[in-house]
């Protein structure tokens, strides 16, 4: 056993120089985080890419009013008339539940909050957007950063990629 003392509180954050790009193909996005608290860090080095892209197709979309409900325990209570996007992906996938309160999906080339996210499905805000039933929803990805998703869940990135199921397919590109 050390003979450091959890207590003790860790050294200054000094956040690690970038690997070089021909390092960064299999590394997350999480490559530059040290031992911190997440507000000491700053953003990922922009030349890194996303590691994993995690879609789920539109099942409904619904029209609700003021002050219908959603989500367990009702935990959602809708305040002026929303139009929202059923996807099918949620918790058993591997999106955190905590990420409702200020995470987001990417669909039709904007941010669109998370509502609610439940075992086998979430609940998107379409504001206007054009929608069909079938339409792919990002979850992760290029639009929908890995590293945003966590900071709206309360964890970090690493968590993220690990709570991904084995439901979601997997395809391996590129060279690791």
């Amino acid at each position: 056993m050390s003979a450091r003392n959890f207590r003790t509180p860790a050294p200054a954050c000094r956040p690690r120089p970038a690997p070089s790009l021909a390092r960064t193909t299999g590394s997350t996005s999480c490559a530059q985080a040290s031992v911190c608290s997440a507000a000491a860090q700053e953003r990922p080095d922009v030349r890194l890419h996303a590691v994993a892209t995690l879609t789920a197709p539109i099942q409904d979309i619904r029209h609700l009013r003021a002050g219908d409900v959603l989500g367990y325990g009702e935990a959602v209570t809708i305040a002026v008339p929303t139009r929202v996007a059923i996807v099918a992906g949620g918790y058993a996938d591997g999106v955190i539940r905590a990420a409702r309160s200020g995470g987001y999906a990417w669909f039709a080339g904007a941010r669109r909050p998370i509502l609610i996210v439940t075992m086998d499905i979430l609940a998107i805000d379409l504001g206007d957007a054009d929608a069909a039933i079938g339409q792919d929803v990002e979850l992760l990805g290029a639009n929908a950063h890995l590293d945003d998703l966590a900071a709206a869940a309360g964890t970090v990135a690493h968590e993220v990629l690990v709570r991904l199921s084995r439901r979601a397919e997997r395809r391996y590109l590129g060279a690791v």
